[in-house]
């Protein structure tokens, strides 16, 4: 309904419009009806309007980089060779062996360098952004470090996009491995330095060309209960880079099967 609303009021072709959020773990999440709705209906409907009227030609970058020590497989092998899948509080930590596989660490950047307007930085990175210390765990998100840090240092706009990370913690959950990265502001902060020296040093042209997109609409390869119906895969590309979306939390496998089967490098 919000591709909709956007299409009546700008005019915009509504398989031109992919919608996609990243799944924060400290949004106040609107629910679908009701006063806080209508209020997210609003505020997307502004910010088309703000990009609209902001629109100024560009130059466009890309870089790549792989951040170690960051992410980590939440899924591990015990000392006595069985597995088991993350459970809050439920594992005994004496009794871990390691993560069971690498996550994927591959950090991802494009910048807009545009003329008369602030630079426009994209960096997408895989890490469940739920925040967690030694003390408690709490909904609090390393994400919006990252932003605030990258906007002060660059003087740019930035958004986080967060890859398939289903199985992947923003921190480790096994002490002995670099304790203090489970304070969210101190991952937030590390992560940023990460972005700002790739910005800043090994940002290379990407080639540009026509906008292509994609909205397809299929069956969805699950229940949620005892629901059952469509959903919405969005793509795009501009000349070396491409965008895919999902509206659901994938595991990071399933992320670089999908990257390894693009023909985008």
């Amino acid at each position: 309904d919000i591709r909709d609303m956007i299409t009546e009021v700008y005019d915009i072709p509504r398989d031109n419009i992919v919608f996609s959020a990243t799944h924060t773990h400290s949004s106040m999440t609107p629910r679908v009806s009701g006063v806080a709705g209508q209020k997210f209906r609003e505020q997307c409907l502004e910010a088309a309007k703000i990009a609209l009227a902001d629109r100024k030609p560009a130059q466009m970058y890309a870089s790549f980089g792989r951040p170690e020590n960051l992410n980590y497989r939440r899924h591990f092998i015990l000392t006595d060779g069985t597995y088991r899948a993350y459970e809050m509080g439920l594992i005994d930590q004496s009794l871990i062996y390691g993560h069971l596989g690498q996550a994927d660490n591959l950090m991802q950047l494009v910048k807009f360098t545009r003329e008369g307007g602030k630079d426009i930085l994209l960096m997408n990175h895989q890490g469940h952004p739920a925040g967690h210390s030694e003390y408690r765990n709490s909904v609090v998100s390393y994400i919006d470090v990252v932003r605030r840090n990258v906007e002060k240092e660059l003087d740019c706009l930035f958004a986080f996009t967060l890859g398939a990370s289903g199985n992947v913690n923003c921190t480790t959950r096994i002490k002995a491995e670099n304790v203090y990265r489970s304070l969210y502001e101190t991952r937030g902060a590390a992560l940023a330095e990460k972005v700002v020296e790739a910005a800043k040093t090994t940002m290379e042209p990407a080639k540009t060309g026509s906008i292509r997109v994609l909205n397809q609409t299929m069956k969805a390869p699950y229940k949620t209960g005892n629901a059952e119906g469509d959903i919405t895969m969005g793509a795009f590309s501009m000349g070396d880079l491409a965008f895919v979306t999902a509206p659901y939390e994938m595991f990071c496998e399933n992320g670089e099967q999908i990257k390894e089967a693009s023909p985008f490098s």
